[in-house]
């Protein structure tokens, strides 16, 4: 399997992942997320393939961040509909695992790219899944930080969520 060949499994791999914790998150708002999530890996897979038919592709951005920003924010349950199941976490945990592997994986590639389009498709991969990741990291962090909070809310000072 070469590089290329590699880096498809690999978006395939991240699409099935999130597909299966759409499902079995089907009754909260992060399925939304997961499926938003698995659209754009297989996004990535397509642009992939095309690259290595050397076949036209576009370096599109679907502005995952505002989509899933703009779900949470007109929430105003948000808490409630996430389920505090042990889990839960470990899924968001295992997903941001996944989003730096990419990420880690298409750095390499963008070090040994030898031409410009092959340098611009890894930068645009590099950008897409370090938004993957601030996305699950935001989400560890929201489910998280109930746990987190040692504090007496009457002194101190904490940043807002």
């Amino acid at each position: 399997m070469n590089d290329l060949q590699f880096a498809i499994q690999t978006e395939r791999d991240g699409q099935a992942y999130y597909e299966k914790q759409a499902e079995r998150n089907a009754d909260n708002v992060t399925a939304t997320v997961f499926r938003i999530l698995a659209k754009d890996e297989y996004y990535h897979a397509e642009i992939l393939t095309k690259f290595q038919n050397s076949e036209p592709y576009a370096l599109e951005d679907h502005h995952t961040a505002e989509d899933t920003e703009s779900l949470f924010a007109k929430r105003a349950d948000y808490q409630n509909t996430i389920r505090a199941i042990p889990n839960q976490l470990d899924v968001y945990r295992e997903a941001l695992k996944i989003e730096q592997e990419s990420i880690d994986l298409y750095e390499k590639y963008l070090a040994n790219a030898e031409s410009e389009s092959e340098k611009s498709l890894y930068i645009f991969l590099i950008e897409q899944e370090k938004v993957h990741y601030r996305i699950m990291d935001n989400m560890t962090e929201m489910l998280n930080r109930p746990y987190e909070w040692v504090e007496s809310a009457e002194f101190g000072l904490r940043e807002d969520y």
